[in-house]
């Protein structure tokens, strides 16, 4: 008879080691080393699509506040167009729009008016280039007839 053969068996025990503990730890610490970069230029350039997207949505916006409204309507710089710019009938305040970090914005004009017919008084160019290198600038031009258009890529090239 053997006693207590059945009370000195062991049961396994589970869960990690310490090495296997530290290799995944080493392994997640590579990984984000290899993605930080990728993601921070990913957010560079989502800054840049941002701030082109933005401020052709205020062209468009001026435009047909403009024609709904029979007048003028203008788009003007917080002081520069890094600051952020405004949507004006007259006096009254119609949209607000904040400044883009990551980016600078660089225009030939401080303010674009719009006209009852949705014409602009002039035509515009806006450079929107980001502050990370490796990142493509963004060009946004303003038709003589006030249309606004995007395209990937300095204004200059």
């Amino acid at each position: 008879m053997k006693f207590g053969s059945m009370a000195s068996r062991k049961k396994p025990v589970g869960g990690f080691t310490l090495v296997e503990l530290l290799v995944v730890i080493v392994l997640l610490g590579i990984l984000t080393t290899l993605a930080v970069p990728s993601f921070n230029q990913y957010q560079a350039t989502q800054s840049v699509r941002n701030a082109a997207s933005d401020l052709v949505f205020a062209m468009n916006f001026a435009r047909s506040e403009a024609v709904k409204r029979n007048t003028d309507v203008t788009v003007s710089a917080n002081s520069t167009w890094d600051g952020g710019w405004v949507v004006k009938a007259g006096t009254l305040t119609l949209r607000e729009f904040a400044s883009h970090s990551g980016v600078t914005i660089e225009s030939d004009v401080t303010a674009i008016t719009y006209k009852g017919t949705g014409r602009a008084t002039a035509g515009a160019t806006f450079d929107i280039t980001p502050l990370a290198e490796g990142v493509t600038a963004q060009c946004v031009r303003i038709s003589g007839s006030g249309k606004p258009n995007n395209r990937t890529g300095a204004c200059s090239g």
